[in-house]
């Protein structure tokens, strides 16, 4: 009997078990199952940003999804929605 055969075979289903536990870790550290560490990357005041109706010309736009969605954001005083993560361009590094 060729043991190599099997030796072979059961390395290979180590690494592809390895490789599928490592892109479920991958997937949900970029789909915000980790909780908070989810949440804060998503955040727009931890991009240094506030969330408004529109960005000033001296400000540039963080696009993201649902980034200010949580933020408890009243309409402005236009009536838009507060929807926009804007950050000062002289705050970025």
């Amino acid at each position: 009997m060729n043991k190599n055969g099997v030796a072979i075979g059961v390395t290979t289903i180590v690494i592809v078990v390895i490789a599928l536990l490592v892109l479920v870790v991958v997937m949900a550290a970029f789909s915000g199952q980790f909780g908070g560490f989810g949440q804060a990357v998503r955040d727009c005041p931890s991009k240094g940003g506030e969330c408004k109706s529109g960005c000033l010309p001296e400000e540039t736009r963080y696009f993201g999804v649902g980034i200010c969605k949580d933020a408890g954001n009243d309409p402005g005083d236009d009536g838009a929605a507060k929807d926009k993560c804007c950050i000062d361009i002289a705050k970025v590094d």
